[in-house]
């Protein structure tokens, strides 16, 4: 399944440069599972996508919420500016 999510450019570079490689999320009204795709867009419309290599739920997270592990699968064309 692929979750079509926005995050701020700060993320997308950390992102970027393997600096952050997981994602806090709620999943109040989506079902994130390993395998899934995210399409991450930032405010000038660059798109991330990354693959969930692991799913994180309970273990002193707050309710609804989850720990997403990914890999990055696919970079946009051009870097976004740095913020």
């Amino acid at each position: 399944m692929i979750h079509k999510l926005k995050i701020d450019t700060t993320f997308m570079w950390r992102i970027l440069n393997n600096e952050k490689t997981a994602e806090l999320r709620s999943h109040e009204d989506r079902d994130f599972q390993t395998g899934d795709e995210l399409w991450l867009t930032d405010p000038q419309d660059n798109v991330v996508k990354v693959n969930i290599t692991h799913v994180l739920r309970g273990w002193g997270l707050k309710p609804n919420f989850s720990m997403l592990s990914f890999t990055i699968t696919e970079t946009p064309d051009k870097l976004p500016e740095m913020p």
